[in-house]
Order: structure tokens, then C-alpha cells, then sequence
């Protein structure tokens, strides 16, 4: 499972936020039919609750309503998280049982879910699996969060795990949530309008998140320099101001592509899925970013996590989506490299190839790439 933005939840838009699918570490490792049974009915119940929710979408957008859309139904995931968890707790060091936490986790909605099940998942990985192993995936998700209980596993991974990769990639999970929660403190301070509307239905959290934003940075300089010092061979450098790591993936056509041919551009690299709603609602504006600046040295990449790439070649049949398209499928070396958890996740490169911005979107997107497209031309300037 891929973790929803921490952030995102804080400000309520868990809906913005896909979860990537995943395979667990011991996919190949049979489990009980009980549990079987239960994600076949949960996967069922979720079908049902997203053909509701798209028939009623669809019938808002015919009748003119669809700007105030509000489906109140709730998704079934938080009645699914208490039966996962309770099956787990039978025996939490089983197959079966780790897989169930595994899917308490994933249907919990997150520290703040109404299911209640957050804490208690943690629990049984805390005491069961933090020495253990296999759990390189879990790592990312629960540590994403920031919140102090899932924290507390991925500590423990720290102190009692003696595998470096899985060591390194707490260390990093640490850091970019608390990456996360400073970038979207300044995207709070600086958009007034979103912090007053967040402010209507949020409150106080709001305040709490904007005065976070500037420990939470400082946390993430230190998480990233012992990073840089103990685990330089194990995790790429992903901060803001550091040099993108080289990637390679696989264009529509099978030949391999590198983002160094890009070198000299800015650069929006986009990770995403078609069957990610919040990706997909980002492509109109992602075309007019495109026409834009389509005589400007710009380059718009959309990395495509489908499990086939025919998904995708099929999706751009129908969809007009006229820039660049890397295929690299769930778990592909650049899903690893870049520690991809949830969808869309954003890089905004400059010309150099240096990060400069990560997770922003639509207006502050653009604003973005007009800005380092600024400076691109300023320096051209004065380099003649």
C-alpha cells in the first residue's frame, strides 16, 4: 500500500490524494481463506461504492449541479478496517495476520480515520515486526504520515532493525513527511484565499499546521544530513535543492529514455496512474500548462505506475494528453528510486536538473515552471 499525503489529510482532502496499489513483501505467502473472503467482499463493496459515486456524479454534471456535488455516502473502507484488524490480532506473526494489518492499515483512512484503527494496527507492528525483515513498504506508508504513533514504529525500525536499507528507508519517510508538512505550511501562508477556506471547515488545525512549518523543516535538514551521511549508498537524495538522481523508464513505443536528454529544460515530472481520480483531474489544466509554454524550453513528463502499459496507451487513445510519456508500471526502479507513495506525486526540476519544488499542483504548478522559466531566461541574458 502507498500512503495517502499526510498533509493532504490534515486539510481535509483525503479525496485529492490517491493511494497507489501495492504488493506486499510476502505476496507469494498463502493466507487463510477467511481473510480471502473478506478482501474479495471488501473489494466488491468498494466497486459498488464507486459505481455509486460515479452515476451520481454523472447525473450532477447533467443537471448543472456538479459544482456542488457533495456525495454523502460514506466509503466502506473504515467497516472493513475493524474486521481486518480484528482477524490480525488472532495471530499477528502469521501470513495472514500480516497481510490483515496490511489491510487495517490501508482502510483505516489514516491516523485521523473514523474508523479507529489506526493505532491499533500500529500496535501489532510495533511489538511484531519493527526487527523483522519485509517491511520496507510498510516503512514508507506508516512513516509518510508524520503522526506520533505511526513515528514511533518506524523509531523503532531505527533502533532495533539491523538492515541498513530498511534503517535508511525510515530515516527517509521521516524526513519527507516532515518535507510535506513545511511545504504545505508555506503554501498555506501564501494563498490566502485556501487558508480561509480551509479555516471554515478545519479550524484551529490550520493554525497548529502553519506554525509546524518551520520546526518540521529543520527536523527534515537533520533527518536528510544523517541520511547523507550514513546511508548515501542505500537512499537518493530527494530534497529540495539537490541534484534529481539520473532515471531511466520506458517510453510508449519500449525504447529506453533518460531525464538527462531533458537536461536544459525545466522539467515537471508527474507520477500517476489513470486509475487515479485526482491525476486525472489534473490533465485539463496540465494541457493548458502544456500550450502555454509550448515554445519555451519546458518539458511536461507523465510517468505512468499502471500495472500494463497497454492501460496506459489505451487511456491516451481516448485522452488528449500532447506532451511526454514515460510507462514504468507499480514496481518499477523509478517508483524505488523516487520512494513513490502516493498519486500524483510532483518534481518540479530546473534547467540544471536540481529539484526545486515538489508536490505542487494546477495554479501553483504553473506558477512554479513560469517561475523557474524566469530565470532561465534571465540568466541567458546575462551570460551574452
Amino acid at each position: 500500500m502507498r500512503r495517502v499525503s499526510p498533509c493532504l489529510m490534515v486539510l481535509g482532502f483525503l479525496a485529492s490524494t490517491a493511494v497507489a496499489q501495492e504488493k506486499t513483501p510476502d505476496k507469494e505467502a498463502p493466507v487463510s481463506p477467511e481473510l480471502q473472503a473478506l478482501v474479495k467482499d471488501y473489494e466488491s463493496a468498494t466497486r459498488k461504492f464507486s459505481m455509486e459515486l460515479r452515476h451520481a456524479y454523472e447525473t450532477a454534471k447533467r443537471s448543472g449541479e456538479q459544482a456542488t456535488f457533495d456525495f454523502k455516502k460514506e466509503h466502506p473502507g473504515g467497516t472493513y478496517s475493524k474486521r481486518f484488524l480484528a482477524l490480525a490480532e488472532k495471530d499477528p506473526e502469521s501470513p495472514t495476520g500480516f497481510q490483515a494489518i496490511r489491510m487495517a492499515l490501508n482502510t483505516s483512512g489514516g491516523p485521523d480515520g473514523k474508523a479507529g484503527t489506526w493505532a491499533g494496527s500500529i500496535k501489532l507492528l510495533r511489538d511484531h515486526y519493527a526487527a523483522k525483515p519485509g517491511i520496507k513498504k510498510m516503512i514508507s506508508m506508516v512513516g509518510g504520515f508524520g503522526d506520533e504513533t505511526g513515528d514511533g514504529f518506524v523509531r523503532d525500525v531505527i533502533a532495533k532493525n539491523p538492515d541498513r536499507e530498511l534503517q535508511a528507508k525510515a530515516y527517509q519517510s521521516l524526513a519527507e513527511a516532515r518535507e510535506e508538512i513545511a511545504e504545505t505550511a508555506k503554501m498555506l501562508k501564501e494563498n490566502e484565499e485556501l487558508r480561509k477556506r480551509l479555516e471554515k471547515t478545519r479550524g484551529k488545525e490550520i493554525d497548529k499546521l502553519m506554525a509546524r512549518g518551520d520546526s518540521a523543516r529543520k527536523e527534515a535538514e537533520a533527518l536528510r544530513n544523517t541520511l547523507r551521511e550514513k546511508y548515501a549508498d542505500l537512499v537518493a537524495d530527494l530534497a529540495i535543492g539537490r541534484p534529481m538522481p539520473e532515471l531511466t523508464s520506458e517510453d510508449l513505443e519500449g525504447k529506453t529514455v533518460k531525464l538527462s536528454d531533458l537536461k536544459g529544460k525545466v522539467v515537471v515530472i508527474d507520477i500517476w496512474a489513470t486509475w487515479c481520480g485526482p491525476c486525472r483531474a489534473m490533465i485539463p489544466h496540465e494541457r493548458e500548462m502544456v500550450e502555454r509554454f509550448k515554445d519555451k524550453p519546458f518539458a511536461l513528463v507523465s510517468v505512468s505506475a499502471d500495472e500494463e502499459k497497454k492501460t496506459l496507451t489505451d487511456f491516451l487513445a481516448r485522452e488528449k494528453m500532447p506532451w511526454t510519456h514515460w510507462w514504468s508500471g507499480p514496481e518499477g526502479k523509478l517508483m524505488d528510486t523516487l520512494n513513490i507513495q502516493h498519486f500524483p506525486t510532483i518534481f518540479v526540476l530546473d534547467a540544471e536538473g536540481v529539484i526545486r519544488h515538489k508536490e505542487v499542483r494546477n495554479e501553483g504548478l504553473e506558477k512554479a515552471v513560469e517561475g523557474l522559466l524566469k530565470e532561465l531566461e534571465e540568466k541567458k541574458t546575462a551570460a551574452k
